[in-house]
């Protein structure tokens, strides 16, 4: 029997080929259509169906330059199931000015929403969330598995962590799996308010999390890491031949990260570097005032290891500054209980 065409939304596919297109979710007020830009690519043999995604916050483009290179790459004709590259999610946030010559922001800057904290979003709701209802209603009940790619944006660095979801049963072994093809050392058990995440999940969609350095900058080698990842999940799903590679011989397994927040205004000095141990009671940072006096020593909440820090000294009473994530034991990772941080983080 030949192979069908792939559909999703409007966009149709024949086997063998490559698709650049948009998936519509809401109009500007001129009455221009805004779109989801994806690329898809439908091989000429039956597989699985797998969605790349980056781009839900505007300023980290790690994840946007490896899914081009990927698409770039690979040839549907010699593919096996169906690649949907979405190499900016949210299109808005990603054009968004943050100063006159600095473009990508965090939040969608028509509504002030943050994407990833914005799912499963609503039909009839504000942009950012009619653009979360179209990713859960539109595009994951079409796909099998789904790598949803971050960093620490343009505020902030962050360690390197593939994560997955902690559930119990083939689903988290699943997720597990894909989140261990990445060449890490650390793997993550996602937070609860990891909204897209716990949406693939709900529909039974495996999906893994990647942060890599961010600060804005796409560094080579946090692309190049992403790269591998990707190369490495698709043979692991016989999608493409190949050997999977870079894959750590030891892993640490860390649980929901802890945001440690300014408790006063002034100019954030962290005393770390992500990737660093710390003991709870640690000062890791301080925050003095424009004169220099001290007004918070920063100290770790728990001990554990540094996976995130704020890089834009500039900090009022209650922004994050600091992450740090327990270690937990892997098997304890997938029993499907998840411990809460501390507080929601923006």
């Amino acid at each position: 029997m030949a192979r069908e065409p792939f559909h999703l939304g409007s966009l149709e596919v024949p086997p063998g080929r490559r698709l650049d297109g948009e998936l519509p979710f809401a109009r500007r007020p001129d009455g221009a259509p805004l779109g989801i830009p994806m690329v898809i690519l439908h091989g000429a043999r039956p597989g699985p169906v797998l969605c790349l995604n980056s781009g839900t916050h505007g300023d980290e483009p790690e994840g946007t330059l490896a899914i081009l290179d990927i698409v770039a790459e690979i040839d549907p004709q010699a593919l096996a199931g169906t690649l949907i590259g979405i190499p900016v999610l949210n299109v808005l946030a990603f054009a968004g000015k943050s100063s006159l010559d600095v473009s990508g922001v965090r939040e969608t800057p028509v509504d002030k929403k943050n994407l990833a904290r914005t799912f499963p979003g609503r039909a009839d709701g504000t942009v950012t969330e009619r653009l979360a209802y179209t990713v859960v209603s539109e595009i994951i009940p079409h796909v099998d598995a789904v790598i949803d790619f971050h960093s620490g944006g343009t505020r902030g660095t962050s360690h390197w962590i593939t994560g997955f979801v902690g559930a119990s049963g083939e689903l988290g072994r699943k997720s597990l799996a894909l989140a261990e093809m990445f060449p890490m050392e650390t793997l993550w058990r996602v937070s609860p308010w990891s909204k897209f995440s716990a949406c693939c999940i709900e529909q039974g969609v495996q999906v893994a999390v990647v942060e890599t350095t961010g600060q804005g900058r796409a560094d080579e080698e946090d692309v190049t890491v992403l790269r591998t990842g990707i190369r490495n999940v698709m043979c692991y799903l016989d999608m493409i031949p190949g050997v999977i590679e870079g894959l750590p011989e030891n892993r640490r397994c860390i649980d929901t990260e802890t945001y440690v927040y300014a408790t006063e205004g002034g100019i954030s000095r962290p005393l770390v570097r992500t990737g660093e141990l710390v003991e709870e009671g640690q000062v890791i940072g301080t925050i003095c005032d424009v004169y220099g006096r001290v007004n918070q020593e920063v100290v770790a909440p728990h001990s554990g290891l540094v996976t995130g820090i704020r890089t834009k000294p500039i900090v009022w009473a209650g922004e994050p500054v600091l992450l740090v994530a327990n270690f937990i034991d892997l098997e304890d990772a997938l029993s499907g209980a998840t411990a809460g941080g501390q507080l929601t983080p923006p």
